[in-house]
């Protein structure tokens, strides 16, 4: 597991003018932390720096934004989620115009490229329609009634195609120390990839190789899953793992 962590990031975190109104949304202070080997920036978890080696470095930042990728230009029209949270609709807010399968094909794209290097994990612009990770708003059709809070399309499609890469929006990466256990998280999910791949006596000690580490990054949670992992078949071993990774950053 050789080299920095490969992290997606919107480009207009990062500063790039890629927004609807052509503006960016620049999170000044994540894209300085996220530029700081883990060795410096870790309060809480800085001891768990030598157990895993992607964090001697900082993160290799990969920046994405679907929309302008697709072909939209800078500024453009807003868009927003509409329909079934589950599968959700795109669709321009003043022309109505249906913006969902020209986003898809451009995603399907993105995913397909990705695969051949995954991601690590992704920091995604909160209520986005194509990045927002949680929480999105989406609206039953052109009036104001919002059915559910759901995800954008690449967000979704992220985790359905990287299941064990941690996704988070930048407002879930503010509070004190939130970074800080997002990467720990990141650096344990590269591990267990690694550990699934290599099967054998590396997947059966990965509860006791990094047991302080879950417990560090996931809280009380991650206590069931060290207890009962020697007795989990694989499926229960994926299916586990995957609700940790998805629990909350403060806990």
């Amino acid at each position: 597991m050789p080299g920095s962590l490969r992290i997606l990031v919107s480009a207009c975190l990062s500063g790039q003018r890629v927004r609807y109104n052509g503006g960016h949304k620049l999170a000044a202070g994540l894209m300085r932390a996220l530029a700081t080997p883990f060795s410096l920036l870790a309060v809480r978890h800085s001891r768990f720096s030598a157990e895993f080696s992607c964090l001697d470095f900082a993160p290799k930042l990969i920046h994405v934004c679907p929309e302008t990728e697709c072909g939209l230009g800078t500024p453009r029209e807003p868009m927003r989620l509409e329909g079934d949270a589950a599968c959700p609709k795109v669709v321009a807010v003043n022309s109505r115009r249906d913006m969902t399968e020209p986003l898809r094909a451009q995603v399907r794209g993105r995913i397909l490229a990705l695969g051949r290097n995954p991601p690590d994990a992704a920091i995604l612009k909160k209520g986005s329609p194509s990045c927002g990770v949680q929480g999105t708003p989406v609206f039953s059709g052109p009036g104001d009634e919002i059915v559910s809070p759901g995800s954008g399309v690449f967000a979704l499609a992220l985790r359905r195609a990287f299941p064990f890469a941690p996704l988070a929006q930048e407002s879930d990466l503010e509070a004190f120390g939130a970074l800080e256990t997002f990467l720990l998280r990141t650096a344990l999910a590269r591990a267990w990839r690694h550990a699934v791949n290599s099967g054998g006596e590396t997947l059966a000690r990965f509860h006791f190789t990094h047991a302080r580490a879950l417990l560090a990054a996931f809280g009380a949670g991650a206590d069931e899953f060290v207890r009962d992992f020697p007795h989990m078949n694989p499926m229960e071993r994926l299916s586990r793992f995957s609700a940790l990774l998805a629990c909350p950053l403060s806990f």
